[in-house]
């Protein structure tokens, strides 16, 4: 089993003022937590991970209910306290007992401690809460893996990749070269769409005269005057008689036509002997 140590470490005032200025960047201030702690593998171990977290969480604490500097060094080295009673394989009862009369001690001044600093009864109910719903609601699953060993396997995969292919130098086009094309090709743009606006125009053009036309003859059409209309009238009138009448003539000329085809066919077909009786 992994030994850490954290017993023979305690953090300090300089540790607290590095870890409030580096609080607001992650990056930086776990890396230091665990520099703190000789934990340097924290990003690839599971434990060294678990410490680093619960102490950057005590922080995050300490900064939220806004400790000063002295009562989050103090808060800090508890939260240790209780943490190495988790790794020497105390119970939870044990714990909560330690917990219990070290709380108290808290908004004490300690005589052989010029570091220690008091809490408020208000921040002690909060450091209460605070350590009821983190550690110890998760005490049980800190000292299974902090007494259980884990299989880890660890792989080293070597990935080839491919270079993406460039365009050569020598093919490249200068600035100047790329602002003329991109000036040619917005003239272009704008020549092209002016063209289809004018063809739009003269369509429309096209068109209204069209309309125009249209209604011109119209009004020529129209009779100018009485008698105009008049005369309009009885032309109209007279055209449509005579067409009428050349119809129906046509119409019984080609009836007659048809009846007497009819009646030479019959004579063709009557017998020569009842032909001459009749004229007899």
């Amino acid at each position: 089993m992994e030994n850490f140590n954290l017993g023979e470490k305690s953090f300090t005032l300089d540790n607290i003022k590095e870890i409030k200025r580096l609080f607001s960047n992650p990056l930086e201030c776990l890396p230091y937590i665990s520099g703190v702690l000789d934990l340097k593998e924290y990003s690839t171990k599971a434990r060294h991970a678990f410490i680093v977290d619960y102490f950057h969480g005590i922080s995050q604490f300490s900064t939220e209910i806004c400790l000063g500097l002295e009562q989050s060094l103090t808060l800090l080295n508890f939260g240790k306290d209780l943490f190495c009673m988790m790794l020497g394989g105390k119970s939870f009862q044990e714990t909560e007992e330690f917990f219990k009369k070290s709380i108290l001690s808290l908004n004490t001044k300690g005589h052989d401690d010029a570091t220690c600093s008091t809490f408020s009864p208000i921040d002690i109910r909060k450091i209460i809460d605070f350590f009821l719903f983190t550690f110890f609601q998760h005490y049980a699953l800190y000292a299974h893996c902090f007494s259980v060993e884990a299989y880890t396997e660890s792989r080293t995969e070597v990935v080839l990749v491919e270079t993406a292919l460039t365009i050569p130098l020598s093919e490249a086009s200068s600035k100047e070269e790329l602002e003329a094309k991109e000036l040619a090709d917005r003239e272009a743009f704008e020549a092209e769409e002016k063209a289809r606006k004018e063809e739009i125009a003269r369509v429309e053009a096209e068109k209204v005269a069209e309309a125009e036309a249209l209604k011109m003859e119209e009004e020529k059409k129209k009779p100018q005057s009485l008698d105009a209309a008049i005369d309009f009238l009885v032309r109209e009138k007279l055209d449509a008689f005579k067409q009428s009448f050349f119809e129906e003539c046509a119409s019984e000329q080609k009836r007659i036509m048809e009846k007497l085809a009819q009646l030479d066919a019959h004579v063709v077909m009557t017998p020569s002997g009842g032909k001459s009786r009749k004229s007899q």
